[in-house]
């Protein structure tokens, strides 16, 4: 008994492993090593797969309404890619690991926009935010807040 009991958790490992990696939700073209088109419980994704997963350029469009389109890195935003949301939002620049990081532009929907750096989704280092009435706050920033010119 004692056998089965150990390698029974390294055998489920195993199949969960290979499972996460199949390409069972592809819908289109070559969602293993080349570009298809994959669905999800969140929306449908167009673009490039390497082992069966999101790598390189490619466009997500989730079912309540958002939508990006940019680069991918082991199945993550990573690098270069602009994302949208529903009510009008929108963020163009870096992405590290599914966050903002590094320099990117949010535009509210209002007209009110923020240029500059970003650190796990939040307004992080050297930026600029400009009210949609003109008033612009200009220096730095930690953890979403304004600190100082």
């Amino acid at each position: 008994m004692k056998p089965v009991r150990y390698f029974l958790p390294i055998i489920i490992f195993i199949f969960a492993i290979s499972c996460a990696s199949s390409p069972k939700n592809c819908k289109e073209g070559d969602c293993k090593n080349g570009i298809g088109t994959s669905a999800h419980d969140n929306g449908t994704y167009n673009g490039s797969f390497k082992n069966s997963i999101r790598e390189g350029m490619g466009e997500y469009n989730f079912t309540n309404g958002d939508r990006y389109r940019g680069n991918y890195s082991n199945n993550m935003r990573n690098g270069q890619g602009e994302y949208y949301w529903k009510n009008g939002d929108s963020y163009k620049g870096n992405w590290v690991d599914g966050k903002r990081n590094g320099f990117g532009i949010y535009t509210w929907s209002d007209g009110t926009r923020y240029e500059g750096e970003w650190k796990d989704n939040n307004r992080h280092g050297k930026g600029k935010l400009i009210l949609n009435d003109g008033t612009t706050f200009d220096g730095t920033w930690e953890n979403d807040l304004f600190i100082r010119k």
